[in-house]
């Protein structure tokens, strides 16, 4: 009978449902003759899925998956397909937040130690496309309901983007869109570079971002931060790399994307460099329009005083080249000579006090107190 099925696909739902049953009595089984089974049961799920019977279809697939994952992760690559095959499933009946929970298992279960592999792309665009569905309509539902003064100030409470940036996916394996890695230090401008810690290098970023509207590159979340503002807060330099080129390439001018600030007034280059992100990934911000002179506010330090502070003699020398102000200081606040001498860079506090307009030859007369 199963045999029969898959050679001659029924619509009969009753006659599916005993194909089910058929698959569910080998459940328990462990012996290596069940197991070589498993391929034609799954082989029967799909002809179920293929002439529309899903609900017989989901039925077969959890049937299966129950059988696989309790062996480990010897066969992640069969748990991870049938969650994939789950997820597509739930998508096609327009669930989805069953869809992403499959999705989500599904990036989950690899190989030791976890490495990132091209196919996890696909998966990856498919949940970029749920997600944006879903922060869409929770939005809506956000801006149709007073939530006090600042309702406007973000696009959802947790934007599709940032959610994938902070997801265990891209914190647990290596390689993925969203590593937490530096920017190749050479070769930026080949397509892939020749080494670099993506697998598929920006191209597969790139391809990712395509699934994304323009105001799911922008958005931020109900800390004002936006993905790129994540990207350089989390070190993930070449998905915001990749962002930025994207943004270019398609909008034309990356102003608003790399001036955003969080709802403390931190802006993307401050918190890059206090969180220790590369040259190059700083270049790259300042080369394409971060201000190195932000407006001032008193919970947030300037690229400058961020750069004293961590000690970063080749952050300041850049930002001095791009025309930083040295006082440009909110009032009452630390010089970024005082914080450089606080953390014991006194090469720093020296060459800082150099270029300060109101230099009186001593680092600690620009101390200034936080008010």
């Amino acid at each position: 009978m199963v045999a029969l099925a898959l050679q001659f696909p029924s619509s009969d739902n009753t006659e599916n449902h005993e194909l089910c049953a058929t698959i569910a009595a080998i459940k328990s089984e462990r012996d290596s003759e069940i197991l070589e089974l498993l391929p034609l049961a799954l082989q029967l799920a799909d002809a179920l899925d293929f002439v529309g019977d899903l609900d017989a279809a989901e039925n077969a697939y959890r049937r299966i998956l129950d059988i696989y994952r309790p062996m480990g992760r010897n066969n992640w690559y069969n748990v991870k397909r049938l969650l994939r095959k789950l997820a597509k499933l739930s998508w096609k009946k327009g669930n989805d937040q069953l869809a992403q929970n499959f999705a989500w298992d599904a990036l989950s279960w690899r190989e030791v130690p976890p490495q990132a592999n091209q196919s996890d792309l696909e998966l990856l665009k498919d949940l970029g496309r749920s997600l944006s569905r879903t922060s869409s309509q929770l939005s809506d539902i956000i801006r149709s309901t007073p939530v006090g003064s600042n309702s406007e100030m973000f696009n959802a409470s947790v934007p599709p983007l940032q959610r994938m940036i902070e997801g265990t996916y891209a914190s647990n394996v290596d390689g993925n869109p969203f590593a937490t890695a530096e920017l190749p230090k050479d070769n930026l401008h080949l397509h892939p570079p020749l080494q670099h810690p993506v697998v598929g290098g920006f191209n597969t970023i790139m391809e990712l971002l395509k699934v994304f509207p323009s105001a799911d590159l922008h958005a931020r979340d109900s800390n004002g931060r936006s993905p790129l503002y994540l990207s350089g807060s989390l070190r993930k330099e070449c998905f915001g790399f990749s962002l930025i080129m994207y943004v270019k390439n398609t909008e034309g001018s990356t102003q608003s994307l790399v001036n955003s600030r969080d709802h403390s007034g931190q802006t993307v280059l401050g918190i890059s460099v206090l969180n220790g992100c590369s040259i190059a990934f700083i270049t790259a911000l300042v080369q394409n329009g971060a201000e190195v002179n932000p407006d001032t506010i008193s919970l947030a330090w300037t690229p400058l005083q961020a750069a004293a502070w961590v000690g970063s003699l080749e952050v300041v020398e850049l930002l001095l080249g791009h025309g930083a102000i040295v006082d440009n200081v909110f009032p009452g606040s630390e010089s970024p000579q005082y914080l450089a001498q606080q953390r014991g860079h006194f090469d720093l506090a020296r060459r800082l006090d150099r270029s300060s307009s109101g230099s009186s030859g001593s680092s600690s007369a620009q101390r200034g107190t936080r008010s």
